[in-house]
C-alpha cells in the first residue's frame, strides 16, 4: 500500500477534506435553514416568556 506525506495510505487525505460544494451546501442550509430558525425559536420563546409573566405576576405595562 502507496503512503502519502502525511502518513495517510493514498487517497485518505482526499477523501477527509469536505470537497467545496459539500461545504458551500452545509454553508447554506446553515446560514438560511437553520439559524434562522433558531433565532425565530429564541424570539419565540421570550415573546412567550413574557406575555406568561404578565399574566402571572407583573400585569400589562401602564
Amino acid at each position: 500500500m502507496r503512503k502519502s506525506a502525511a502518513g495517510l495510505p493514498a487517497g485518505a487525505a482526499d477523501d477527509a477534506e469536505p470537497s467545496l460544494k459539500r461545504e458551500l451546501a452545509l454553508f447554506l442550509l446553515l446560514a438560511f435553514v437553520v439559524l434562522p430558525a433558531v433565532m425565530f425559536g429564541a424570539v419565540a420563546a421570550y415573546g412567550f416568556a413574557v406575555w406568561f409573566l404578565q399574566i402571572l405576576y407583573l400585569g400589562p405595562p401602564t
